[in-house]
């Protein structure tokens, strides 16, 4: 990671410039600007390193969330559907054998 670099005196010159055409700068108002160097804390200058399952702990409400799902889906087509369409099946082959 890269240190702090402070801006040498022409970039804040030319930052002046900017912020003085960008606002509508009048001396004759009492408008003033003041750039200066300064360096922000960091609070967190590298992120802390993840341990390999930190992913799975992070995602496990999706995860499982997903897998109730899948189960509830699963358990509807052989409890409901699969019943109904055998059904259905039996239903025609009588009503074939009637005719």
């Amino acid at each position: 990671m890269r240190g702090y670099v402070p801006r040498t005196q022409e970039q804040l010159d030319n930052l002046k410039t900017l912020i003085k055409s960008a606002i509508g700068y009048d001396e004759a108002r009492g408008d003033t600007v003041d750039v200066v160097n300064m360096q922000f804390v960091s609070f967190m200058d590298e992120p802390p390193p993840e341990s390999a399952f930190a992913w799975l702990k992070r995602d496990f409400n999706n995860i499982l969330e997903t897998l109730i799902f899948g189960v509830i889906a699963i358990l509807g087509i052989l409890l409901v559907v699969r019943p109904l369409i055998n059904h259905l099946i039996d239903f025609r082959a009588q009503v074939e054998d009637e005719e």
